[in-house]
């Protein structure tokens, strides 16, 4: 413990004799830039894991309602979804219709986050 003391004692009064000299304006500006491009790369990392987990947050509820209850879309959104005669890909229709949905609810969920989490 007291070798510890001195040893502090010893570095404060080496670092205390030393002469600072100042940073130069290039050497700051290059390390704000590396500080700035580290957090971007945080929010946009940040971004992405948001939006992988709210996408498997609304596949695992379709996977649960649908595997697990037995919940029939077709019958839910049959009022909702009326599917046009002349349509090539009737079974597209829906996929479509639930994909507007979920792009919908991911750009409210990004704009909400921006917004309230920005310190």
């Amino acid at each position: 413990m007291k070798q510890e003391i001195y040893k502090d004692k010893a570095l404060s009064q080496l670092f205390s004799r030393e002469e600072t000299c100042p940073v130069s304006e290039l050497l700051n500006k290059q390390i704000m830039q590396k500080v700035y491009r580290a957090q971007k790369r945080r929010e946009i990392r940040n971004l992405c894991i948001a939006g992988t987990i709210s996408l498997l947050m609304l596949a695992g509820l379709f996977v649960t309602l649908k595997y697990y209850l037995n919940v029939d879309f077709s019958i839910v959104f049959q009022d909702v979804i009326k599917k046009p005669d002349n349509f090539l890909l009737p079974d597209l229709f829906p996929v479509l219709f639930i994909s507007v949905i979920v792009c919908c609810l991911l750009w409210i969920d990004y704009h909400m986050r921006k917004k309230w989490l920005r310190t």
